[in-house]
């Protein structure tokens, strides 16, 4: 009977800490959850802080041909140019799509530049499509990514508004930090 007993207590006390973990780890879960959502509300990123170039900074040197044949280097950008980095089968890509082609169709086409990944090729061809009435497209490969590396692209979708010769102005996961920079002139 004694042993009844005790393993009667030796379960009950497995239960106990079972109990003890499974709070431990919902605790946890509820941390992670609250840093997914404050990333998502920031409009993306790795959690390891943003290494793409940031406003005020220079874009590195690019030579790239667009889909049309006409080059495009950093210097020949101008005041005000909107560039889209998107890739294929990316969900935030898919839903800032339409945002950013509405607000690049209110531009003049030769300041807007969407560099599409070409790593999924039929993908990167529709997108391509979707984006050629708005803007200069550029499609990527994995033979070469000079736009993606002048600009360290650190994750899909990124925007960024830039002045003469390469400097960003502002950069962002979505269009609302476009807009505002856009609104304020600045």
């Amino acid at each position: 009977m004694g042993y009844l007993a005790a393993a009667v207590v030796l379960v009950g006390l497995l239960c106990l800490l079972n109990l003890l973990l499974t709070f431990a780890v919902i605790r946890r879960l509820r941390v992670h959850t609250e840093r997914l959502n404050h990333l998502l509300e920031r409009g993306g990123g790795s959690g390891m802080g943003d290494t793409h170039v940031q406003a005020g900074e220079q874009a590195g040197e690019f030579t790239v041909v667009d889909h049309e044949g006409a080059e495009l280097t950093r210097d020949g950008l101008g005041d005000g140019t909107l560039l889209g980095f998107f890739s294929p089968g990316c969900k935030p890509c898919e839903e800032l799509l339409p945002v950013f082609t509405t607000y690049a169709s209110t531009l003049d086409r030769e300041k807007v530049v969407a560099v599409v990944d070409g790593a999924d090729g039929k993908g990167a061809l529709a997108y391509a499509e979707r984006l050629a009435p708005v803007a200069r497209v550029v499609v990527e490969t994995m033979q070469g990514r000079p736009l993606q590396e002048a600009f360290a692209v650190d994750g899909f979708p990124l925007v960024f508004l830039v002045d003469a010769g390469g400097v960003v102005r502002t950069s962002d996961r979505s269009m609302r930090g476009i807009e505002r920079a856009s609104a304020h002139g600045a």
